[in-house]
């Protein structure tokens, strides 16, 4: 792989949107939804932005919120309790979808959910402090269209927040192939100055962006160091982004 820097990086699936989001057995075992919230509380610490979240003050929108686990912990740990629903959803697959409901019923007292695929979701003149996405980006027929999205739902001075693979990671540059992250249901894999030209490209300035991840579990103490020494050098195979619209 070369040192240049593509837009993006095309995967193998073809383009339709009636496909469903399919992992390899393995990592679907891995990545349930305690491990899933775990990485995501993880990367809003990171990112400075749990404690804001948390206290309620501010309204947050998940594009691509699964079975709702990290929208479900936020409600549960609000310390603004039931005073008003800060925190919105969107899942195009039904049972997902459903699922999410079930979760967020007891917490809510408004419809916070959405089953359609963002470009078709109205949310009228409400705007958002923040929207996150979490491996969502590498599943979007045009993923652009996830940052215009963002430059017409964020509120003043709001963050657009991405995860997606990176494939200028140590471990997709020594084995692409056999990556954790080439899976069928990619259509894309951007990677950290894919990501970064495509934000300044569509109005957006770079808050924040950190690496982490590589070698998945289960770990010898010789993995964990390289996944410690990725993280601290940008090589990890996940990217986050925190982006704020340009004034």
């Amino acid at each position: 792989m070369n040192n240049s820097k593509p837009l993006f990086m095309m995967a193998q699936l073809p383009f339709n949107t009636t496909e469903t989001v399919k992992l390899n057995t393995y990592m679907t075992k891995l990545m349930n939804d305690s491990n899933n919230l775990n990485i995501n509380l993880f990367n809003l610490r990171e990112l400075g932005v749990y404690n804001a979240l948390i206290s309620g003050k501010f309204n947050f929108l998940e594009v691509g919120c699964g079975r709702g686990y990290l929208l479900h912990y936020l409600y549960e740990n609000c310390s603004n309790g039931n005073e008003k629903n800060p925190y919105f959803g969107i899942e195009p697959i039904t049972s997902e979808y459903n699922v999410a409901v079930s979760k967020l019923t007891p917490f809510v007292n408004e419809k916070v959910l959405t089953n359609e695929i963002f470009e078709e979701a109205n949310f009228k003149d409400r705007k958002f402090d923040y929207i996150y996405s979490y491996h969502v980006f590498e599943h979007i027929e045009n993923p652009l269209n996830l940052l215009e999205f963002g430059k017409k739902h964020l509120a003043k001075d709001g963050k657009m927040i991405v995860v997606c693979p990176n494939v200028e990671g140590f471990i997709p540059k020594k084995d692409i192939f056999n990556w954790r992250c080439s899976i069928i249901a990619h259509r894309w894999l951007p990677g950290k100055s894919t990501l970064i030209n495509a934000f300044l490209h569509s109005g957006y300035s770079i808050n924040k962006i950190f690496t982490y991840g590589g070698y998945p579990s289960p770990r010898n103490i010789y993995k964990k160091l390289a996944n410690f020494y990725f993280k601290k050098t940008g090589l990890g195979d996940v990217v986050c982004i925190m982006a704020s619209i340009k004034n």
